[in-house]
């Protein structure tokens, strides 16, 4: 091996060592956007069957009390998702929002990724209700799914660097 071809192999070397060093954060964001839009899906899912199966969590029965009517509100499962985390809770006060201090927390996910949009725009909570058993949106008490066309379709928009992804929710629970 000559000395020119040595130099030319540890060019190229350093130019694949290069590009690999600069893709790194454009990889790495896109996993992270891949990775919560997965376990967003997965909690909202999740809540859904929690709500379908009646699936009460023991605390929030215990906390609940002893009336029947107060322990069906734990089986309504909702997900709220605020910037960098995901709640999974029963919805035990009934008022189809999340109230940190009343609703029983489940269980609570960080994302990576922040969350850049939703529609409707103010309103980040999903509850899933046990009876009748379907996903209801609420904005301000108002149910707003099922839409009644595709732009009030409800949606999250995750944003990781300059990539995007949408979660869209339609009625019965599909994730799209």
């Amino acid at each position: 091996m000559t000395l020119v071809e040595a130099v030319v192999v540890v060019t190229i070397l350093s130019i694949l060592s290069t590009m690999t060093v600069v893709s790194f954060p454009v990889v790495r964001s896109h996993q992270d956007l891949i990775s919560d839009a997965g376990q967003i899906e997965a909690v909202l899912r999740d809540a859904q069957l929690r709500a379908l199966n009646e699936v009460r969590p023991d605390e929030c029965v215990i906390q609940a009390g002893p009336e029947p009517e107060q322990q069906r509100l734990c089986s309504n499962v909702g997900v709220a998702v605020q910037s960098g985390k995901v709640v999974l809770f029963s919805d035990s006060s009934g008022d189809r929002a999340y109230t940190p201090a009343e609703d029983f927390e489940i269980n609570e996910y960080v994302l990576k990724s922040q969350v850049s949009e939703a529609n409707p725009p103010q309103w980040r909570v999903f509850v899933f209700e046990a009876d009748p058993p379907t996903i209801a949106v609420y904005e301000n008490g108002a149910v707003v799914l099922p839409a009644s066309s595709e732009d009030q379709t409800p949606s999250l928009t995750l944003q990781a660097g300059k990539q995007e992804r949408k979660i869209f929710l339609q009625p019965y629970g599909i994730i799209e």
